[in-house]
Formats: C-alpha cells, structure tokens, sequence
C-alpha cells in the first residue's frame, strides 16, 4: 500500500512544527497551480514582461505568505489563501520587468498588443487604476457603511460585537464566541 498523500492543511501544519520536508512536498503538490498562473501571465505579457523563471520564483514567495496567512481556525482552504497571493506576486514581476524595460529605453505602450493572436486585448485593458475608486462606487460603500453602522446599533451589544470580532478584525467565529463568552 502506498503512503497517503497529505492535505496542503496537513503539511502546513507539519511545517510550523518544523518539518522542512513538509514544506518541499506542499511545494511539489502546488507546482501544478503555480505553473497555471505563470503560464497564464507568460501568455499575456508584452515583449518580455514577464521572465518564466522570475514568475517561478514569485509563485514559492506567494507559497511562503500563504503558509504565513493560512489560518486553521478560521476553516478556510489553504489554497484560497495561495491564489491571490500567486496573481499578487506575478503581478509584480511583471511590472518590475516592464519598469526596467521603461528604464533601458524599451519603452511600453499601453496600446501594444498582449498576444500576436487577434483579440487578446492590449496593456491597458489589464492594469487596473487601484488608486482611483470610482465616485459611484465610493457612494455605495459609504452608504453601505452607513447602513451597516445603523442595523448594529440596533442589535445587543454583545450580537454587535461578535459580529465586529469576526467581520472586521478576522477572528474565527468559534475564538470570537471564546472571548465574548459564548462558547
């Protein structure tokens, strides 16, 4: 019978115990994800946005912040906490590689194709403005907030702030209970 494979929670967990062995075989069992995204990224860059190896090496620093953000009692998956932090990662090795490009005079327009394939879209259908938030969407939120604000003010202090324990400062549920005793 063959040894049986590891969940990513699992080996996560055996690394903060200190088994370094763990971490190479969440490695390995992630590579797979790793290499998705990279490819992804390699097909939409623009003339050497991006470098194969240098996405690789984002993808095991993204690997590193997950393990350092996965948290077990809040029941999530590991790798819906890997994810972003691959796009996050990738991202930013491609936009160091296009500033070095604007630096060593290979200058990038927001108007050159992604692809040589038809209808893959140019540079600036992909960067997003994060700075800007639109003014609709500013007024929603603040509405939002408002409302919010409003339906807690009505609820028993203690419904409050389990509720504020748990979608504003991230704790589980079940510590948030704990600390309100509740549990």
């Amino acid at each position: 019978m063959g040894k049986q494979r590891l969940s990513n929670e699992e080996l996560v967990t055996l690394y903060r115990a200190g088994d370094v062995a763990a971490l190479e075989e969440l490695w390995r069992q992630n590579q797979g994800i790793v290499h998705k995204v990279a490819g992804r990224f390699l097909r939409l860059a623009v003339r050497g946005a991006a470098d194969e190896a240098d996405l690789y090496q984002a993808g095991f620093l993204a690997l590193m912040d997950a393990v350092r953000l996965w948290d077990p009692e809040r029941g999530g998956a590991f790798i819906s906490v890997l994810t972003p932090h691959l796009f996050h990662r990738m991202q930013d090795v491609c936009r160091l590689h296009s500033r070095r490009q604007l630096r060593e005079g290979t200058p990038l327009s927001l108007d050159a194709p992604l692809s040589a394939e038809d209808g893959d879209g140019t540079l600036q259908d992909i960067v997003a403005d994060t700075s800007l938030v639109p003014v609709e969407e500013q007024a929603v939120m603040e509405d939002t907030r408002r409302r919010v604000q409003q339906a807690l003010n009505r609820l028993p202090k203690q419904d409050a702030e389990l509720l504020h324990r748990v979608y504003w400062r991230g704790q589980s549920l079940r510590r948030a209970a704990r600390a309100l005793g509740l549990d």
